[in-house]
């Protein structure tokens, strides 16, 4: 995937192949998929019109106002990657954004001590509850396998009220039937969020991002999409 570079979608001066002709076709230019001077040119015009900053460079956030189509985000709870993915078949375009991420607590975390502590003495400080096997473990389990909605706003900031553990997140919405089993206390998990999680401390039922310059540049990608795309949500894949 050499249209990437440090997880990042990244086309400048010397990069070729269909990535680039999928840029000179949004463009408008000729389909060469050689990025020279001409696609040089013609981005940094894009740019300026649009009030990007004006580099010649399709990075992430030139690419989601450049680009047509539904982003989607999918996070790898094995591999602990969350990804922001565009499935241009045509071109070979898929992955734009890429970095780590966590759900689920490790063990012997002070979360799982502290809930210890109030009376959870079905937890135990030596099962590491990041495993897949413990999604159904309410407050320290990864995220369940499955698809939700994140609203998406034209400034996307910090909810820091809503629970979870790091530093402020979105809301992932579970859906109606989700919400109304947990209004009536059925059992089911009320929502989600993903947040910048602590450089990695680990995030029971929630999606954490590691590191807080990663959570800042997707939140700067989220807020040019929607704006350029006029989106209100992004499906997060759970996998």
């Amino acid at each position: 995937m050499s249209y990437l570079r440090n997880g990042s979608i990244n086309l400048r001066k010397g990069s070729e192949g269909n990535p680039v002709k999928y840029i000179q076709e949004r463009l408008g230019i000729q389909m060469d998929g050689n990025f020279g001077r001409h696609t040089d040119a013609a981005a940094r015009s894009f740019q300026r019109r649009n009030g990007l900053t004006v580099d010649g460079i399709i990075g992430p956030i030139t690419f989601v106002v450049l680009m047509t189509g539904d982003l989607v985000i999918t996070f790898d709870r094995i591999n602990q990657k969350l990804t922001l993915r565009l499935e241009v078949t045509r071109y070979g375009i898929s992955k734009i954004f890429e970095c780590s991420a966590v759900s689920g607590l490790p063990r012997d975390h002070p979360r799982i001590r502290q809930l210890i502590r109030e009376g959870r003495s079905e937890l135990s400080r030596r099962v590491n509850y990041m495993d897949i096997r413990h999604e159904d473990v309410a407050d320290v389990g990864p995220i369940p396998d499955r698809t939700y909605e994140l609203e998406l706003r034209s400034n996307m900031p910090f909810d820091e009220s809503g629970g979870g553990w790091g530093f402020g997140g979105w809301y992932l919405d579970p859906g109606a039937l989700l919400r109304f089993s947990y209004r009536f206390g059925l059992g089911a998990r009320g929502g989600f969020f993903l947040h910048q999680d602590g450089n990695g401390i680990g995030t029971g039922g929630c999606i954490g991002v590691s590191k807080i310059v990663d959570m800042r540049k997707l939140q700067e990608i989220l807020i040019k999409y929607q704006s350029a795309q006029s989106k209100t949500s992004i499906d997060v894949s759970v996998t």
